[in-house]
């Protein structure tokens, strides 16, 4: 296979929105209520779960921090499935 450039950029965008998504969806968090949590767009956060944009270093830390993952374990792991919801780890803003 022949790898045009920007694939792996392009391949890592996907992988990464795909992620975060899954711990957005995960926590319970609405595009806007993420947003608002970690002081980013909800048009922008759109862009990076569709793979269409990846955030800078600044934007993926509050994101983390917001949906409370390390970096690390956002990159290795399957995914949020496995990892037991607590209290302390789901969005309590919803009534």
């Amino acid at each position: 296979m022949r790898f045009t450039p920007g694939y792996t950029e392009r391949g890592f965008s996907r992988v990464l929105g795909c992620k975060i998504r899954a711990w957005r969806d995960f926590r319970g968090f609405t595009l806007a209520e993420l947003g608002a949590s970690s002081g980013i767009s909800a048009d922008l956060l759109c862009q990076v779960e569709d793979g269409d944009n990846t955030p800078e270093s600044a934007a993926l830390t509050q994101l983390l921090s917001a949906l409370d993952v390390g970096l690390y374990e956002l990159l290795t792991s399957p995914g949020p499935a496995n990892r037991r919801r607590t209290p302390a780890s789901v969005n309590t803003a919803k009534s």
